[in-house]
């Protein structure tokens, strides 16, 4: 079985939630005999695959953070890239496409060869407010059709399927629920790492649905009182508007803004007093895996996803009320033995999920969808 994979989510995510899914799931079918992996592309920004073994790994122009008109720098060698991802999907050498996001631009190249499609979230059709409206509308768009005319859907939660069903009208019986992984590689962390004071960590991009401007609002007492900094992973650097409300509380230096690698970020999680996600909806939440397995106390929003996730290895607030994040945070800094308790609910919770039961899981769908679609 020969499965193809397109260039879409690696062209332009550097790292994040979605491309890191499609390079274990990736990284895993390559070595099942029974799966041909191809990856019709050369150049990709991505640091997953920029650091991935032969034969994997792509390359890129530059390895630090963008900088204003870096594409145009490397504009030439996108569009030959995929040139190369377009080629491959027209000669039709393969058994199964499994696109990286929802541009439908492949459904005039593939002929008859049956695709499967994840999703990842509803975020675009729940909160389209956090989106300019013509952004909001193509992904929309993009997403409706490749989900209405692909072969089978994987949605990564419970709470991802019941949202598609409830704003694309596609059969039931046609989605799988198949988790992410538990990231069993970070077992093992580094003896000797980088001391911190003690600090509270943020993960992730911080605009709009993310809920990190209610999360400062509600933390700032807090980290004066409990001489705290509070350790923001990725994202962009902090705006003008974001320092100025940092320097207005007086916590200019208590917040910072770092970009890790996996190692770092580990450390990270492993020395945090405690990890917040205070996102207001996700489809999954990688992050709270990444804490589970560093044995680091979480705190999440109280949504469905992260219910469904999390059960009772987190502590919840109301995203939208700075006072129960505070009060929920507040709680956990002063009780130890919460936060203990919450680790070790944590080390259950993350048995449930992991790389290899994804893999046989995505691995059965293609069969059943070649078995029922064949593809001489």
């Amino acid at each position: 079985m020969k499965v193809i994979f397109d260039n879409q989510i690696f062209a332009w995510q550097q790292k994040g939630g979605i491309s890191r899914y499609f390079f274990e799931l990736i990284s895993r079918l390559q070595n099942d005999s029974d799966v041909e992996v191809e990856l019709p592309f050369s150049y990709s920004r991505n640091e997953y695959l920029k650091k991935a073994p032969h034969p994997l790994r792509r390359w890129s122009l530059f390895d630090r953070r963008y900088f204003k008109g870096q594409w145009l720098l490397e504009w030439p060698w996108m569009r030959w890239s995929r040139q190369l991802n377009n080629r491959a999907l027209s000669q039709q050498d393969y058994h199964i496409l499994h696109p990286t996001y929802y541009d439908p631009y492949f459904l005039d190249l593939i002929g008859d060869r049956p695709f499967v499609v994840t999703v990842h979230d509803m975020i675009h059709e729940l909160h389209p407010e956090c989106f300019s409206a013509k952004i909001a509308e193509h992904e929309r768009a993009c997403k409706r059709q490749t989900v209405e005319r692909a072969a089978h859907v994987i949605a990564i939660s419970a709470c991802t399927k019941k949202d598609l069903l409830r704003f694309i009208d596609v059969p039931e019986q046609k989605i799988s629920v198949v988790y992410h992984g538990f990231p069993n590689h970070w077992n093992q962390l580094p003896d000797a790492a980088e001391k911190h004071l003690p600090y509270i960590l943020f993960v992730g991009r911080r605009e709009a649905y993310k809920g990190f401007h209610t999360l400062f609002e509600a933390l700032a007492p807090l980290l004066k009182t409990f001489d705290l900094e509070l350790i923001c992973v990725g994202g962009e650097a902090f705006s003008s508007k974001e320092k100025a409300r940092f320097k207005a509380h007086g916590l200019t230096t208590r917040v910072k803004q770092v970009n890790v690698t996996d190692t770092e970020l580990k450390n990270l999680y492993t020395q945090a007093e405690l990890f917040v996600f205070p996102s207001r909806y996700e489809g999954f939440g990688l992050p709270v895996l990444e804490a589970f397995a560093c044995d680091c106390p979480v705190a999440l929003s109280d949504t469905p996803c992260f219910r469904e996730v999390a059960e009772d290895a987190a502590a919840y607030f109301d995203s939208n009320d700075p006072c129960s994040i505070r009060s929920v945070v507040e709680g956990l800094l002063r009780d130890s033995e919460w936060r203990g308790r919450l680790v070790d609910r944590g080390r259950k919770r993350k048995k449930k999920f992991s790389w290899e039961k994804c893999l046989q899981q995505t691995k059965s769908i293609y069969q059943n969808v070649l078995q029922s679609d064949p593809v001489v």
